[in-house]
């Protein structure tokens, strides 16, 4: 976590672990300004006990930004009524980003503010890059609210090269569209009339039973919903019948207790059918993450497939 003071970044060694308390307090302290943070983070904050979070002032905080891992709604929302209630302002920013692309376009309190629908998209296109949604079966710009393939175009991809890595294979990653070229961001999701982009699921973490395709992050999003789960990482696990199905690894808060059978009680209740259930729950007292926040979810899929012994199909 970054904290950044009205002067500086501050460099504090009282807290060389994340602590959610003591985040708040530190904000106090120091009047930090803003605060770089990733979803688990805010996730631990909110699950404070609401005393222990109406005892800071955080009313010199003006952004907390959250990258790295999709964040949920619910989460989205909550951490705003938190500021506004301590600090007087709505302060949650976020952008969606990768190496190739760079940071792309941002989403800030004023879009949500004027529309409290964009609080579920990821940021405006144009701040940061160009993006068009491709319907993967025609190969035809989609229209508003459609779901498709998202391709970017930045400074970033103009000049793009892989080390080590043969240019053809590199150019596969392009489609020129319009006369521009565009780069696979390997993301599906769609883009509103206003041009918010709305981000839906990633192809690479595709779990395919019996031909049914599932985005991971619609069902993690579900899960953290239950206040017990601090971290959830939606894999695909092996199954006879249908070669892969929907499984879900649990971190739970500290201290609390839940049931596989509990968890996807709460799927059902939360909307999700059919193959979108976990067909097993596993609970891990801590999922991996890199320095960043991303959840390194190859090391978790290892586990229940090249660890028994297992090849994926496909």
């Amino acid at each position: 976590m970054i904290l950044l003071t009205r002067s500086a970044v501050l460099q504090d060694l009282r807290m060389r672990r994340f602590d959610p308390e003591g985040v708040l307090k530190l904000i106090e302290e120091e009047r930090i300004s803003l605060v770089n943070t990733i979803p688990t983070m805010l996730f631990r904050i909110l699950a404070l006990p609401d005393d222990v979070k109406r005892k800071y002032d955080l009313s010199s905080v003006y952004t907390v930004i959250c990258a790295s891992a999709p964040c949920p709604v619910e989460t989205k929302k909550a951490i705003n009524e938190l500021f506004i209630r301590q600090g007087g302002r709505a302060v949650y920013t976020e952008y969606e980003a990768s190496t190739e692309t760079g940071v792309a376009d941002p989403l800030i309190p004023r879009d949500y503010i004027e529309n409290p629908k964009r609080l579920e998209s990821t940021g405006k296109v144009g701040r940061g890059t160009d993006q068009v949604n491709i319907d993967p079966e025609t190969g035809e710009v989609c229209p508003p609210n459609v779901e498709g393939e998202i391709w970017r175009r930045s400074i970033g991809t103009i000049s793009l090269r892989y080390g080590g890595v043969p240019e053809e294979e590199t150019r596969k990653m392009f489609r020129v569209i319009d006369g521009k070229e565009y780069f696979d961001e390997g993301l599906i999701g769609y883009m509103d009339e206003d041009g918010f982009s709305y981000l839906t699921g990633r192809k690479k973490d595709l779990i395919i039973p019996g031909g049914v395709n599932i985005y991971p992050d619609e069902v993690e999003a579900v899960i953290l919903k239950n206040p017990k789960v601090a971290d959830v990482a939606v894999i695909a696990i092996p199954d006879k019948d249908l070669g892969e199905a929907v499984g879900a690894v649990v971190q739970l808060e500290d201290g609390e207790k839940a049931t596989e059978e509990e968890v996807i009680e709460g799927c059902k209740k939360g909307g999700l059918y059919g193959y979108k259930i976990p067909k097993k729950v596993d609970f891990w007292k801590e999922l991996p993450r890199n320095p960043e926040g991303k959840m390194i979810k190859r090391e978790i899929e290892k586990k229940y497939w090249e660890d028994k012994g297992i090849k994926r199909r496909g």
